[in-house]
């Protein structure tokens, strides 16, 4: 319903199960005005219209066919994460993201998702008004004030009108590490640490 898509992954899944009911459809339409020789040809439309849609050479992640619309570059940005916060995060510090899977899978750390998909106690500081937001999603800096996690990690525009321009934000946690991307319009992932009490 989304025009244009939010997430232009989200079309690619159901495809095939669009493309099997109008072949499907069409073989019944056929069946009964008895003209089958309309299935094999609305078969090879349906696999051109199918094939149109996918590229041999993708622009990124793996080197093989995959739909044109598949686009993998934050799970990529989040591994690439994930693998450099595995070997940093301590015991019992937890992860704060907005964007877990990739990320949580890589760190194997304990995760807290700051949109409350998969940790309730997020869900209360929601919704957060207009002015916070620059794109449909941002993290609530009382949740951040209130719950502390050792670790933040977050596309640049998520925190651009809550945690970025607030004093405590910037006196309780560290850039440690920015990773160069514009996806959904951001100036970069970034990576901060809580600070500890005698950090400066």
């Amino acid at each position: 319903l989304a025009n244009p898509l939010i997430f232009r992954w989200y079309l690619t899944p159901p495809l095939p199960v669009y493309f099997l009911g109008i072949l499907l459809g069409t073989e019944r339409l056929g069946r009964d005005l008895r003209f089958s020789a309309l299935t094999p040809l609305a078969a090879a439309g349906a696999f051109a219209l199918l094939a149109n849609a996918w590229t041999l050479h993708p622009d990124h992640g793996p080197e093989r066919p995959a739909p044109k619309m598949a686009y993998i570059q934050l799970e990529l940005l989040y591994e690439n994460v994930g693998r450099w916060l595995a070997d940093r995060v301590g015991p019992g510090q937890v992860v704060a993201a907005g964007d877990i899977g990739a990320l949580g899978y890589y760190s194997r750390a304990p995760i807290l998702d700051t949109v409350g998909l998969i940790s309730p106690q997020v869900v209360p500081y929601f919704p957060l008004p207009a002015e916070s937001l620059v794109i449909n999603y941002a993290i609530p800096q009382q949740l951040v004030r209130d719950l502390q996690p050792q670790w933040l990690v977050f596309l640049e525009v998520y925190g651009r009108n809550t945690l970025l321009p607030d004093p405590w934000f910037g006196e309780h946690y560290q850039l440690v590490r920015a990773l160069e991307t514009d996806i959904y319009g951001s100036r970069g992932m970034l990576i901060y640490r809580w600070r500890a009490p005698d950090a400066p």
